[in-house]
């Protein structure tokens, strides 16, 4: 994702909110740190570079190094006393999943300490998340077929690969005034498979860019067994598919209409597709 909206919109922030961290990291995660009596200081009982500790300790490597008035390349040597971020700062780009991914947490316990829910996830630069508790985290695999398996969990009805995220970012774009752009394909302006494509891509997926390629390229079922994170088609057949759509559940989901509007959060009842997809 590569957009966060102003806090102009008018939409709800979380102006605030600060971060809670505690002074261990995930159980079973091998520490070069020992902890001290504050709960936002630690002290290094080996060197250890501060990406490295950063990514330990479920922080960023930014707010980390600002927050100790040093380097992101910074190596912390053994017996330094760091100070841990208190807060996480929203930056352009960020969307809730992909900062819950990138500090190894899982999304579902960063929504719930923000009051937030996968359909009401809309962040904007500067705005401070507050995280969970260290104790309440588990440790979070990291290679990219482990980190879909955590998130499928969050949404036990995702069939789509990385559907929570590819729901969430959606949602977010939905809120950001993208205007339709005939074969638009950036933040700038979407057409429909223009849409879904830089939605799926973020997740790693490639459906192709067109609509027909896009149905092509999914395993094709009933619009009643469309799943958050599949894909709906208008037309009477994949290869003559001309319109297509996220689905978000609830007999919703997000795409780019038609010239004049934006993209947006449309409803199965009003404007009901002929098929679904999961993208394989």
């Amino acid at each position: 994702m590569k957009i966060v909206s102003n806090k102009n919109t008018g939409s709800k922030t979380l102006k605030g909110l600060t971060i809670v961290l505690g002074a261990t990291a995930s159980a079973g995660v091998a520490n070069a740190t020992t902890n001290t009596a504050h709960a936002s200081t630690i002290k290094a009982k080996d060197a250890i570079s501060l990406k490295d500790l950063a990514k330990e300790k479920h922080v960023d490597v930014t707010d980390l190094a600002k927050e100790n008035k040093v380097s992101e390349d910074h190596t912390v040597e053994k017996d330094d006393k760091i100070k841990l971020p208190t807060k996480y700062t929203v930056k352009q780009g960020d969307t809730v999943s992909e900062v819950a991914q990138r500090l190894d947490i899982k999304t579902q316990k960063l929504l719930d300490a923000n009051n937030m829910t996968w359909t009401n996830a809309t962040i904007h630069v500067g705005d401070k998340l507050k995280l969970p508790s260290t104790k309440d985290n588990k440790q979070v695999q990291t290679t990219q077929t482990q980190t879909q398996n955590v998130q499928a969990q969050q949404t036990t009805t995702a069939q789509a690969p990385n559907s929570s995220s590819i729901v969430q970012n959606a949602i977010q774009l939905a809120h950001e005034n993208i205007p339709y752009v005939w074969g638009g394909t950036s933040l700038s302006g979407f057409d429909c498979s223009g849409l879904v494509q830089y939605l799926e891509s973020q997740a790693g997926v490639n459906v192709g860019r067109t609509t027909y390629e896009q149905a092509g390229n999914c395993q094709i079922k009933s619009v009643s067994e469309a799943q958050p994170g599949d894909l709906l088609f208008w037309g009477s057949s994949a290869s003559s598919a001309y319109h297509v759509a996220i689905y978000i559940g609830n007999g919703q989901y997000v795409h780019a209409p038609q010239p004049g509007q934006n993209v947006t959060i449309g409803s199965i009842a009003s404007f009901a597709p002929s098929f679904a997809g999961t993208p394989r």
